[in-house]
């Protein structure tokens, strides 16, 4: 592993290409291999050098209530710790990161940093790994060729985790393979599409292509006077769980907000509690990462909870007998 032989690891490319989830996987390998602890620190609404420095010190367990905390205070609270640091989004403060992971890899040696960001930070200690697309089939591919492709795996499992599909045959695995094409093999990107299907199929998701952004951001419109609050409550729920994956925490809390609120002003059981229970499981997990009120994240437990005692499974199993996608914050350790 790379984190064994350099104290610095920036994780680079394109928005949306799986840094943050690549990240996450690395610090879950890194604290279960090496007993290294691990503070995840989300740096999207940092804008400036003494908030990155807040959001850093909060997660390795200094108060930052009573002064502002220093470069100096931190490097001291860090020093001889094995802790592997994670920087997530760094890119629109990069100077800042770069400035403060110098300062912290310079006082402790057995300190990691790892930093995702769509640039490196440029350090004399820095290895950069550039995160790439997921390989795309070729547009003359049989139907045995593509699916072994693994855009087109992301895309078929990601429909699978949202309901049972069975695809049809050669057509519709051609359009997949089309689809993951068009969309530049970005893991985001498939994924989102693929929250689509249940709403639009294989054929609708393709056809809409032609305008990407309303296809990957569907569910607005649903919500709009002419729109179908019900349905947009529906693609809300894989939408959610897609960019709670991506890391993109903010834009989950929002979207799982906005449809939660349009569940309240629904008649009761206009959406199926599989449904519901998946939005609220989702926002419930996304509000810890992005420091919401705990309240709230707990209020929205036990809403799931409850929605599990009405409908006869405290397992939280849908009517399928599948589990409901939950994903505690098992990776945000403080010190």
């Amino acid at each position: 592993m790379l984190l064994q032989t350099t104290q610095v690891l920036t994780l680079t490319g394109a928005g949306g290409i799986g840094k943050t989830s690549l990240a996450i996987e690395v610090a879950r390998q890194a604290s279960n291999d090496s007993s290294r602890a691990v503070c995840f620190v989300e740096l999207a609404t940092a804008t400036t050098e003494d908030a990155v420095l807040c959001e850093v010190a909060e997660a390795c367990g200094l108060s930052t209530l009573d002064a502002a905390v220093d470069v100096a205070q931190l490097a001291a609270a860090v020093s001889g710790k094995r802790l592997l640091l994670v920087l997530d989004n760094a890119e629109h403060v990069i100077d800042a990161v770069a400035r403060i992971v110098d300062a912290l890899v310079a006082a402790s040696e057995i300190l990691r940093v790892m930093v995702t960001s769509r640039e490196p930070l440029r350090l004399m200690q820095e290895t950069v790994y550039r995160v790439e697309p997921f390989d795309v089939p070729p547009s003359h591919s049989t139907h045995a060729e593509i699916v072994q492709f693994s855009a087109v795996k992301l895309f078929l499992l990601r429909v699978n985790s949202i309901q049972r599909y069975a695809y049809a045959g050669c057509e519709e695995i051609h359009l997949i393979g089309e689809i993951c094409r068009r969309l530049d093999g970005i893991p985001l990107a498939i994924e989102l599409a693929a929250t689509r299907v249940a709403g639009l199929g294989i054929g609708g998701v393709h056809r809409y292509l032609h305008d990407r952004f309303s296809l990957l951001t569907g569910g607005y419109w649903a919500f709009s006077q002419h729109g179908d609050t019900r349905i947009g409550v529906e693609l809300a729920a894989g939408f959610t769980e897609a960019l709670l994956d991506a890391g993109l925490i903010h834009e989950c809390c929002t979207r799982a907000e906005q449809a939660i609120d349009a569940l309240e002003e629904l008649p009761h059981a206009s959406v199926d509690s599989d449904t519901e229970m998946r939005v609220r499981a989702t926002l419930a997990s996304a509000l810890i990462y992005a420091h919401g009120p705990v309240s709230k994240s707990a209020q929205s437990w036990r809403e799931v909870l409850a929605l599990a005692g009405d409908t006869g499974d405290g397992s939280g199993a849908n009517s399928e007998g599948e589990s409901v996608k939950v994903l505690p914050p098992d990776l945000i350790i403080r010190q």
